[in-house]
C-alpha cells in the first residue's frame, strides 16, 4: 500500500465512522480499487458493513446517500 493510498483509506475511515456508528455498525470494511491503489477518475468506494440489527430499504438508503 502506498502512502497516498493509506493516506485516502484513513480519510475515508475518519469521515464513515460517525456516520456507521449512529446506525449501529458491529464492522465495516473497505474493498476494491481503492485499497488496492488502483482508484481512477470514476471509481466508487467499496464498503460492507455489518449491522446490530437488521433494517429496512429506508434506511439502508439514508445510511448510502449520507455516506455519498
Amino acid at each position: 500500500m502506498t502512502q497516498a493510498t493509506g493516506k485516502v483509506i484513513e480519510e475515508i475511515k475518519q469521515k464513515a465512522r460517525p456516520i456507521l456508528s449512529r446506525y449501529g455498525a458491529k464492522r465495516a470494511g473497505l474493498f476494491g480499487s481503492v485499497v488496492r491503489g488502483k482508484t481512477r477518475k470514476k471509481s466508487d468506494i467499496d464498503i460492507l458493513v455489518e449491522l446490530d440489527q437488521e433494517i429496512g430499504l429506508l434506511e439502508f438508503i439514508r445510511i448510502q446517500r449520507e455516506l455519498e
